[in-house]
């Protein structure tokens, strides 16, 4: 099938699951299927609606999506890199950006240890890629304490770019 029609039937499948006409599991079998998937359209929609899901179902089916996703996103992110390249294209920008949060998210430590590493380094002041920006603040943010916090709240008032702030924005919201 062709990524847009593997697209379209797991997202069926969700919207079957939000109306309550399919069991969640069902769902999360369905995407034995897609195990080996590394197309943008299906994977970049899958992540948003499992991240959905872990965020309105009880902790029992949160670790159950975090088990799958965790090695799932593992295998993208080996295979597309946590460094973005020059002329990459931009799907794949994306796919790394969600993957790498996703990744964290559900306790990938080689994820974890990317996003961490990233933020002390431009915490140093190195430019972080715009491309992976939100998802190391996220990181940072996700595992950090309250001095994370405090420097992202002070480098929210003093910053002058807009996208950044965004993106501090963002993180801020992934504190635990």
């Amino acid at each position: 099938l062709a990524p847009e029609d593997r697209w379209g039937l797991q997202n069926d499948l969700f919207s079957l699951c939000k109306r309550g006409d399919t069991p969640f599991d069902a769902y999360l079998d369905f995407l034995g299927h897609y195990q080996n998937e590394r197309a943008f359209l299906p994977l970049v929609s899958i992540s948003n609606h499992l991240q959905h899901a872990g965020l309105v179902l009880g902790a029992e089916k949160q670790q159950k999506i975090a088990s799958l996703v965790r090695p799932w996103f593992e295998n993208v992110l080996s295979d597309i890199g946590f460094e973005p390249d020059s002329d990459e294209k931009h799907t794949t920008a994306i796919l790394r950006e969600q993957s790498l949060w996703h990744a964290a998210l559900s306790g990938s430590e080689s994820a974890i240890e990317f996003g961490v590493k990233q933020f002390a380094d431009w915490m140093k002041g190195k430019r972080e890629h715009s491309d992976i920006m939100k998802s190391v603040l996220q990181i940072a943010a996700f595992t950090g304490d309250q001095q994370t916090f405090a420097y992202l709240d002070e480098r929210f008032v003093q910053s002058q770019v807009e996208h950044e702030r965004m993106n501090i924005l963002v993180a801020l919201g992934c504190f635990k």
